[in-house]
């Protein structure tokens, strides 16, 4: 929902493709309607949009919420290395292609589900999270215990 005030449906749809694809006259002609219009008529109405102080605050507010949904923090970063660490111990399954009857004149291949362990990636993940947390002291020492459920509630309070 738009935090910007009298803003038009139609500007609100200007904003918005003009924020996805950076070219007025094509946001102009997603938002308006244009049909009877010429092409410089249309380049020009776009121009004149991209000025509007309510298209100009939609696009402000829009390009905060899209710098907050890529920012990283601590609950993203731990939230995906609990994911790493469940792909890596075989929890998920993945899908591979395999060869079937080679060597007897024919071949066919087919979808399989598997489950494949990677302890390198729980392992730096692991490692990861673990100095964040502060549980190793002088690289050597472990000082504290966290479960992987507790680890993400922990995440989740930050």
């Amino acid at each position: 929902m738009s935090r910007v005030k009298n803003i038009t449906q139609k500007q609100e749809n200007f904003a918005r493709k003009y924020f996805e694809c950076g070219n007025a006259t094509e946001a102009y002609m997603y938002a308006y309607s244009y049909k009877k219009m010429q092409t410089n008529t249309i380049r020009v109405r776009a121009s004149e949009l991209l000025t509007n102080k309510h298209i100009v605050a939609k696009l402000k507010e829009l390009k905060i919420e899209a710098e907050k949904a890529t920012q990283w923090n601590v609950k993203r970063v731990i939230n995906t290395y609990a994911k790493v660490i469940e792909i890596g111990l075989a929890n998920a399954e993945t899908h591979k292609i395999v060869t079937d009857g080679t060597g007897k004149g024919y071949t066919t291949t087919k979808s399989i589900k598997a489950k494949e362990t990677n302890l390198a990636a729980v392992n730096t993940a692991l490692n990861a999270i673990a100095k964040h947390l502060g549980m190793f002291k002088d690289n050597d020492n472990l000082v504290g215990v966290i479960s992987l459920t507790d680890l993400i509630k922990k995440a989740a309070q930050q």
